[in-house]
């Protein structure tokens, strides 16, 4: 009767702790993809990426747009797809834009969620460089090279953001800068983004970890006798 009170309590405590550690997906998105997650066409608007700054009177924003798969400057630009596309003020980037800094906001709502336990990973390149990241006005301090745009992986300009969050609708802005090189001068934005609530507290984690250990011993215990 004892062994199976220790047991159910030990039981619920497991479960309680393994409930904790179950995470919400944040609804964050890629550069260049619709509402599904689906690659957009060239030329499309982006519906979660507004250009809420730029240096280019003609290409004032806030539209981003897919800039052209299959021209100039792709390649020195790292392909589109499978997973994100570039965007920028134009389309058709290979013809240029003015040099100075152009800034991309997107949003996420963390309504019913945890502002404390929430996380957003990704990864992005520019052209030029990167000269930041903010989260609700605030500086992260991430950066990237002059040539970033070649290469876009986890080993390459990735990013963490763990705290810093509000309740409700958040704002994450990456700021670009298209240095002043010799005409045609294309300046570009591509981010991937992954986010969740519910990253576990260390308490969480030790609930678990002493929940495993007291069912091991149990066990072991039964076994023995």
């Amino acid at each position: 009767m004892r062994r199976a009170a220790v047991a159910c309590l030990l039981v619920m405590g497991l479960t309680l702790g393994v409930s904790a550690l179950r995470a919400t997906p944040i609804a964050v998105y890629n550069t260049g993809v619709d509402g599904s997650g689906a690659l957009l066409p060239d030329g499309a608007v982006d519906p979660h990426y507004q250009l809420i700054s730029s240096a280019d009177p003609a290409f004032p924003g806030p539209n981003a747009v897919v800039v052209q798969s299959q021209a100039w400057p792709i390649p020195p630009w790292v392909a589109n797809g499978p997973n994100s596309n570039w965007i920028g003020p134009r389309t058709d980037a290979g013809v240029g834009n003015l040099p100075g800094t152009y800034i991309y906001e997107t949003t996420f709502d963390l309504t019913g969620l945890d502002p404390a336990t929430s996380m957003i990973t990704g990864i992005w390149t520019t052209d030029n460089n990167g000269l930041d990241i903010l989260l609700n006005g605030v500086s992260l301090g991430y950066t990237t090279p002059y040539d970033a745009f070649s290469a876009l992986d986890s080993t390459h300009y990735a990013f963490t953001i763990n705290g810093g969050f509000v309740p409700g609708i958040n704002t994450l802005d990456f700021v670009v800068f298209n240095e002043a090189d010799a005409p045609p001068n294309p300046t570009g934005l591509r981010v991937e983004l992954s986010g969740r609530d519910g990253v576990p507290e260390p308490a969480t984690l030790g609930l678990v970890g002493l929940g495993l250990l007291g069912v091991g011993l149990l066990r072991r215990r039964l076994v023995v006798r």
